[in-house]
């Protein structure tokens, strides 16, 4: 590329992010334009670019009076998601973010005065918007219903939903389907929905993969309900799981290296009614290295399970440790044998992944989405001595552990 060229691209994306910091800006003047106008004192804060996965802390500042009620209002793009809660409270006025945006207001309760917020997923340029009032002021869901209730749809109707199996059914199903994937352990609870759908319960888990799955049912007045949950580590509040599909059923999967204790949330649920989680475990194979971080048993556990495929029982033939960047090697394998590749993130963040293996001709490659940080591939010797391996990982001090197991020997004579 030219130099000029170069020059307009930067231009464009330039202008591209100015843009679109320009339209939130819109959006938090539009905030607090309408709490002024309903007698509200209104402070922006400084705008603050998250990245994912990130968290940090943010102070309300002191009205110039006293006043009873506190808004703090946060607007980013919508495809953002983040979520806000009182710093040094474990969950204590937890607010998720909805299509970018969220508000959180404390009227004669809690003192807003430091909030911690976490991105869960994207980045983008957040605008914070503070207001003071003696009465409750305009909410969000008034000021900008798109970002509450989403944006209409202009599409016809399709007709009605069939009929919904009880919850029961449906739960006695996913025991079933996590049975047939070779789940060790299969075991049934229910959480209590409040009167606004919503609950959250603790789990403990032993060091192993892990399957929720969750079943509402039907609201007697409102009718088909949509269920949203969340898993996170109780410990820190770091998300590991999220399911916000459209549907009454959630599915939640995730391997953890080590015993931990899990918060389950969930929204969307009839009002006081229970809903079934269905609880399916693998534990960590014994083939996999005890000299191995527990993360990168965990993952390779979890690629395991995501493929079906039963853990190995014999030890790996081969151990390779590698870096950012692509990776190429030889293995010895034997003629007639079949084997199973896997690599796994022991270190840092990834953004990309890919494990490919080639026989010959034959070649099995797969790339993984980066949450996965594990990949696994498989593939028989036929008539060959060496398989060419490669593994190409992308992103910030990346470590990797990858194993090659024998699943079958040579029972047959090469002709």
């Amino acid at each position: 590329m030219s130099r000029l060229g170069f020059a307009v691209t930067c231009v464009v994306l330039f202008a591209s992010c100015l843009a679109r910091a320009e339209g939130l800006r819109d959006l938090s003047a539009a905030v607090a334009q309408k709490h002024r106008e309903a007698g509200g004192q209104v402070t922006s804060l400084p705008t603050r670019f998250v990245y994912d996965g990130e968290s940090f802390s943010v102070t309300v500042p002191t009205p110039a009076s006293a006043k009873r009620c506190t808004s703090v209002t946060l607007i980013g793009a919508r495809g953002l998601s983040f979520h806000v809660t009182l710093e040094d409270s474990d969950d204590a006025g937890k607010v998720s973010s909805a299509a970018g945006a969220l508000e959180i207001v404390s009227c004669d309760g809690p003192a807003l005065e430091r909030l911690r917020v976490v991105s869960d997923a994207g980045r983008g340029a957040l605008e914070f918007v503070v207001s003071f009032s003696n009465a409750p002021l305009p909410s969000l869901r008034d000021i900008l219903p798109e970002r509450s209730q989403g944006a209409p749809s202009s599409s016809g109707e399709a007709g009605p939903l069939p009929a919904l199996a009880p919850a029961v059914k449906r739960t006695e199903a996913s025991e079933l389907r996590a049975r047939r994937d070779g789940a060790e352990s299969v075991t049934r609870a229910s959480l209590n929905a409040g009167r606004d759908g919503s609950g959250s319960g603790r789990i403990d888990v032993d060091a192993g993969c892990h399957r929720f799955e969750l079943a509402a049912s039907e609201a007697k007045k409102r009718g088909r309900v949509d269920l949203d949950a969340e898993i996170s580590n109780a410990k820190d509040d770091s998300l590991l799981a999220r399911d916000h599909g459209d549907a009454a059923d959630a599915r939640l999967d995730l391997c953890v290296g080590t015993p931990t204790a899990l918060r389950l949330t969930f929204v969307g649920a009839a009002p006081d009614e229970p809903i079934l989680v269905a609880h399916a475990s693998w534990t960590l194979p014994t083939s996999f290295g005890r000299e191995w971080s527990f993360e990168t048993r965990a993952r390779m556990t979890g690629a395991f399970v995501a493929h079906r495929v039963p853990a190995p029982i014999e030890r790996p033939v081969l151990v390779a440790l590698g870096g950012a960047g692509l990776t190429s090697m030889f293995a010895q394998i034997e003629p007639g044998a079949c084997y199973v590749a896997s690599v796994a993130l022991s270190h840092g963040v990834v953004r990309s992944m890919r494990l490919r293996a080639r026989v010959g001709e034959n070649e099995s490659s797969e790339e993984r989405a980066p949450q996965d940080g594990a990949s696994l591939v498989a593939f028989c010797a036929r008539d060959r001595a060496i398989a060419d391996i490669d593994v190409d990982t992308r992103g910030t001090s990346i470590a990797w552990t990858l194993a090659l197991f024998r699943v079958v020997a040579a029972a047959w004579e090469v002709q």
